[in-house]
């Protein structure tokens, strides 16, 4: 047997093992008895202590010493050579970490869930401050395990982001930023009045349900190797061939769950879309979450929430609400769908908006691991911050510090890589415009096999083959540039309110 060879069936298992957790996790969020949480929390944490193992453990460290070699290299081909480069990442960083330290981080996080989802609900942050104070405690022991060069934050973010740092995206946040706060202002000011009121009238769930999957089934989604269910966050789990999709519905707002249906089918239909010769190994796997999350704001945002789009699918969507939808026609929906307003709740904010939203949870929390913020004083950050950029103010942490179960799971991190998702979208969008001349007539007709086959070829085939800044030299011929998402903005909504953004 090659040493290739044993390095791959070490990877395969260690897939196997991931895939079930990941699976695990699904259940917890889905179908898991209300009193099976500690158990759960335990069997979550063995199996964690057990990947970490397996990870760390001498066998994969010699064989990837031997395949790194100058010899060993030349005889791997590139697709090889990148599993190597992945799980050598994986290795080195995890080797850092002590087995023990990985157990009660997973323990921690799984009964932090249960704090934050009853201080949610009785709107008491104190319910999960010492939960959250544990995490972060945790999460800075870590750091310090893996290490950094200039702030802690990088070793969270480079989970999520391979190889990016917060020098690196910080620049670009901030001037996002700085652009977006006047836009909005204007488009607050502006004498044009939207009604949605409409949005929020009673819609039968079932039949949002089945809206909802005929729309992913045109996009391409294989209901043969995925399923959709509810969860209290929407949320996408699996991988390849067994992809677990969750949105949430509620009676009297239909926004929600469309919008969020199409979200997790975008990124449904990246994981679906690795080559099968790459299953179980670390090239069936996203480049980045910045990249993953670009799939699916593509598909939620420039294509689901277009006037085109709409143009084929909310015929069809009032033959599912007659009544409900009465005298609304496609104009009044679209910019309704569209309207831009401030928001308390980051899923449910506009397009405009909801970056602002991020990069306020992107500043709390790299303060929070620079120890730059009093964890006891963040309803009071969090409700000023919002009043500053997006001049509302929460009226309970419910709807506040709360809303988000991300600190929670310990994904301390995370938040950028939605924004990252958001610009990369635009670069991907202003190429497909380039690339396909009837885009826009093909969305029109609910025609969306050429935008899966170009999406597949150039992002989703090519699995983990690239680093993020690699592919996006690749394939956009720049790295990371807000120009064409704040493009598409200034056009889209300076239209729909009449005003010069």
């Amino acid at each position: 047997m090659s040493v290739y060879t044993r390095f791959l069936k070490l990877t395969n298992e260690i897939h196997d093992l991931q895939k079930i957790g990941s699976v695990l996790g699904w259940d917890q969020e889905t179908y898991m008895p209300k009193g099976s949480l500690e158990g759960r929390a335990h069997s979550r944490a063995a199996l964690s202590s057990i990947i970490h193992e397996r990870i760390t453990s001498m066998e994969l460290g010699s064989l990837l010493k031997t395949l790194n070699s100058e010899v060993e290299g030349k005889h791997l081909n590139a697709e090889q050579r990148a599993n190597v480069r992945i799980m050598k990442r994986g290795y080195e960083r995890a080797v850092k970490v002590p087995n023990e330290l990985m157990k009660r981080l997973s323990r921690t996080t799984s009964l932090s869930q249960k704090a934050w989802q009853e201080a949610r609900a009785k709107n008491d942050f104190t319910l999960f401050l010492p939960n959250l104070e544990k995490v972060v405690e945790l999460k800075m022991e870590l750091c310090e395990h893996i290490g950094y060069e200039k702030s802690p934050y990088d070793a969270l973010l480079d989970e999520f982001e391979p190889y990016a740092t917060k020098d690196e995206i910080d620049p670009v946040l901030k001037h996002l930023h700085k652009e977006l706060v006047p836009i909005v202002r204007k488009i607050y000011e502006s004498e044009t009045e939207i009604d949605d009121s409409f949005l929020y009238r009673d819609y039968d769930i079932a039949e949002q349900e089945k809206f909802g999957c005929k729309v992913i089934k045109d996009m391409g989604f294989d209901m043969n190797r995925g399923r959709l269910d509810v969860s209290a966050h929407p949320f996408t789990a699996g991988t390849e061939d067994d992809v677990r999709m969750t949105t949430r519905y509620k009676l009297d707002d239909l926004k929600p769950s469309i919008f969020a249906v199409v979200h997790e089918a975008g990124h449904g239909l990246y994981e679906q879309g690795f080559l099968k010769k790459h299953y179980r190994t670390p090239m069936a796997s996203s480049i980045s979450l910045g990249w993953h999350e670009s799939q699916s704001r593509l598909w939620e945002n420039f294509i689901g929430r277009s006037w085109e789009f709409w143009g084929h699918y909310y015929p069809q969507l009032r033959t599912h609400f007659p009544s409900t939808l009465k005298g609304i026609d496609q104009n009044m929906f679209y910019k309704g769908i569209n309207r831009v307003k401030p928001s308390l709740i980051r899923v449910e904010a506009d397009e405009v908006t909801y970056n602002l939203h991020v990069i306020l949870r992107y500043e709390l929390e790299s303060q929070m691991m620079e120890g730059n913020i009093d964890l006891s004083e963040l309803p009071v950050i969090w409700n000023e911050r919002m009043e500053k950029y997006l001049g509302v103010i929460p009226p309970d942490n419910a709807t506040g510090v709360l809303q988000d179960i991300h600190w929670s799971l310990g994904f301390i991190g995370y938040f950028p890589t939605y924004t990252l998702g958001n610009i990369y979208a635009g670069q991907i969008y202003h190429k497909l415009n380039k690339e396909m001349p009837n885009l826009s007539e093909d969305i029109g007709r609910g025609r969306f096999l050429d935008i899966l086959n170009w999406l597949r070829k150039n992002i989703h085939n090519k699995g983990n083959l690239l680093t993020a800044s690699d592919l996006a030299k690749e394939l956009l011929g720049e790295t990371l540039n807000d120009r064409y998402l704040l493009d598409y903005i200034k056009d889209k909504f300076g239209n729909i309110y009449g005003v010069r953004l």
